[in-house]
């Protein structure tokens, strides 16, 4: 299997796409299909800004939304003392992953499977090519947890009683939408839905802002300095892999930088763009935490009023722009299943030529009513996203960079470095390991809160 899967929707339930002269088009298909390293030569450039837009648009996505209940859990000081450790090490590990591109000095943009393979040999790429599989489908399966919470939450917020918590019409609703959507295979329909996505979100962002602060009239500076002092490191697990989930973009940095006019600046946009968003993953899950308490709801969305119409209507058309985005998520998976070696025969004849629609579309909408099930089936949103940030993302974020770079600089790694990787190596391995233990005994065992 043989994939270049550098997708700019590895942001949780998010995608990009580099500027407005460039495809959105991002799959693991051949590379005639669709661009994964950045710009053409003849096309044109990315500007500084650009590049800006784009990191950003990378980075904030639908894990936002559930990063104040966690902040609740570990408590005020820890959330953002987590929050600033995460983003360091998620800007150092890119920093690394930079170091071996450059170091490299490769005549041709390099892609994640590219470098690792050439350190780690094909069974390091294959490892790659998996963990990206996986996170397609996670955070395909995200928008659908997220989709059906957000159905289920109006139905019943509207005294709906009938579908209220009917769980098996809201499946069916939302599959009706995205089976059909699933079956196009050119993805360029997208791009606005994925400028939509990132507007609307920002939207919902600013519009709980302002709720946040009217709610800050009952709140005490007792309360802000007790939140500050109270520290639950049992629940620290589940903080960083939900806090992983939100941070990661290792997989478009290389794209992104190589669609710029001057890729030598793009140190500087990145550490500046890190800067911004450390910033708003503190702020707001920090003010949204403080504003409600223990009452923050999972998706914090839900804690806005539902009898508002403007916040009803931006939250709604946020959920339908993401439901456009799932089939962006999902087109990697089927490229691979469609044209992998032990499945191309059924699908395409010696010649090439497809042999007939009819058991692709089976395969599709098999795999997605799997989807809807698990989505359904899946009690918190929260914890599906720590069960992925704390296991894929890490592995891609954070371990997989300081391996590459260790093994490719060897003897001329510097002190500094192997000191830093000696320690972040380790937790990164133990805080994975246990979030997705806590993720899978809390399905297993779900509790009551």
């Amino acid at each position: 299997m043989s994939i270049h899967l550098e997708t700019p929707f590895m942001r949780g339930m998010d995608y990009s796409v580099h500027s407005a002269k460039m495809s959105s088009d991002r799959s693991p298909s051949q590379r005639s299909d669709f661009d994964f390293h950045g710009a053409s030569d003849d096309a044109q450039k990315s500007t500084a800004v650009q590049a800006s837009f784009t990191l950003f648009k990378v980075f904030v996505g639908s894990g936002i939304l559930a990063l104040p209940l966690n902040f609740f859990h570990v408590g005020l000081g820890l959330g953002v003392t987590g929050m600033f450790f995460s983003a360091i090490l998620t800007y150092y590990c890119m920093s690394l992953m930079l170091r071996v591109v450059d170091d490299m000095r490769s005549t041709t943009p390099l892609n994640v499977q590219m470098v690792t393979k050439k350190i780690l040999g094909k069974g390091g790429k294959l490892s790659v090519e998996i963990s990206l599989i996986i996170m397609q489908i996670g955070i395909a399966i995200a928008i659908l947890i997220f989709a059906t919470k957000f159905l289920n939450y109006v139905v019943c917020g509207f005294g709906l009683t009938e579908y209220c918590d009917n769980y098996l019409m809201i499946g069916i609703a939302v599959a009706l939408v995205v089976i059909p959507l699933s079956f196009i295979n050119n993805m360029h329909y997208f791009y606005y839905p994925s400028l939509f996505a990132t507007f609307f979100i920002l939207a919902n962002i600013t519009q709980q802002f302002i709720y946040n602060f009217k709610n800050f009239g009952n709140i005490s500076f007792s309360d802000v300095l007790q939140g500050l002092t109270t520290f639950h490191l049992e629940e620290l697990p589940g903080f960083f892999g939900v806090a992983t989930y939100a941070f990661e973009g290792i997989g478009v940095i290389f794209s992104v930088r190589s669609s710029m006019q001057r890729p030598d600046k793009f140190q500087n946009i990145l550490r500046a763009q890190m800067f911004l968003i450390t910033l708003l993953y503190t702020v707001f899950p920090a003010t949204s935490e403080l504003a409600y308490g223990e009452k923050t709801r999972e998706i914090i969305l839900f804690n806005l009023p539902i009898t508002n119409h403007v916040c009803l209507s931006i939250q709604s058309l946020y959920v339908v722009a993401q439901l456009f985005g799932f089939p962006v998520q999902l087109h990697p998976v089927f490229h691979i299943l469609e044209t992998s070696k032990s499945c191309r025969g059924w699908f395409y004849d010696r010649k090439g030529q497809p042999k007939g629609a009819l058991l692709k579309c089976a395969i599709r909408i098999i795999l997605i009513v799997l989807m809807v099930t698990i989505a359904l089936t899946t009690k918190s949103f929260n914890n599906f996203l720590n069960l992925l940030g704390s296991g894929v993302f890490v592995y891609l974020g954070y371990l997989l960079p300081i391996v590459l770079y260790h093994l490719h600089f060897k003897k001329r790694a510097s002190k500094f470095f192997t000191a830093v990787n000696c320690v972040a190596f380790p937790i990164s391995v133990v805080l994975g390991i246990t979030g997705i233990y806590v993720s899978i005994k809390e399905m297993v065992n779900p509790s009551d809160s």
